[in-house]
């Protein structure tokens, strides 16, 4: 089947959003009739909502190893956040607090895990008083503070603006309040014979391309293997 010209264009936003933190639901767009229909739905907002990273380490020895290995104290909240989830990815996830929003990637987890934050090259941020414990889709970090003066306290990293850092808000349990994400569809995870089944069921299979099935499968390596849970910190 070929594509005119604005249909290509079409495809490759798609494409776009599926490397972006902002991918919205493929399988839903393809199966509304215009883009007022899904302007029009109603996004359900949730607390923040994380896919926590499996790790069947001791999540006590291997923070306090940590804090060996760089000779540094984490805050209270930080190490708690640490135990209980080790970091993970926080798809659909944003924040606004005065001028300052963004995304939320995903938060960093130390030991064995997909995202590990002695990736980052922290003894220079160590020396700074900061670590960055999450990252926006743009470069940016979520850093918290770990001197006297600063402790805990949760600021931004804009990865234009030099060392500068802005103050976001006192401590990790309220910026975990400021986050609000929204759920992962079953759509997003269903297989691409699932989604070629239900093209064909409303006379849609005509658009089913090798593209499309490629973008299929970006969204579900993206997100198959997602499990939600609500980030509660206490």
């Amino acid at each position: 089947m070929k594509f005119d010209r604005y249909e290509k264009q079409y495809l490759q936003s798609y494409i776009t959003i599926l490397d972006s933190c902002y991918i919205d639901n493929i399988q839903e767009t393809l199966l509304t009739t215009t883009n007022k229909d899904i302007m029009d739905k109603k996004k359900v907002t949730l607390k923040m909502l994380i896919s926590k990273f499996d790790n069947n380490s001791d999540m006590q020895s291997e923070v306090l190893n940590f804090e060996k290995r760089y000779n540094v104290t984490l805050p209270k909240q930080y190490k708690e956040f640490l135990h209980k989830y080790n970091g993970g990815f926080t798809p659909k996830t944003k924040f606004k607090v005065g001028k300052i929003s963004s995304n939320i990637r995903n938060f960093y987890g130390i030991g064995n895990v997909k995202v590990n934050l002695e990736t980052l090259g922290l003894n220079e941020w160590i020396d700074k008083g900061i670590l960055p414990i999450a990252c926006d889709s743009f470069g940016n970090y979520i850093v918290i503070g770990l001197k006297s003066y600063n402790e805990g306290k949760i600021y931004f990293w804009n990865h234009e603006e030099g060392t500068k850092v802005d103050y976001i808000i006192d401590d990790l349990f309220g910026f975990v309040d400021l986050c609000k994400s929204e759920k992962i569809s079953d759509a997003s995870k269903r297989t691409i014979k699932e989604r070629e089944d239900a093209l064909i069921a409303k006379g849609r299979g005509s658009i089913i391309t090798d593209d499309l099935r490629e973008m299929w499968q970006k969204e579900i390596d993206k997100y198959g293997n997602m499990n939600q849970e609500e980030v509660i910190m206490d």
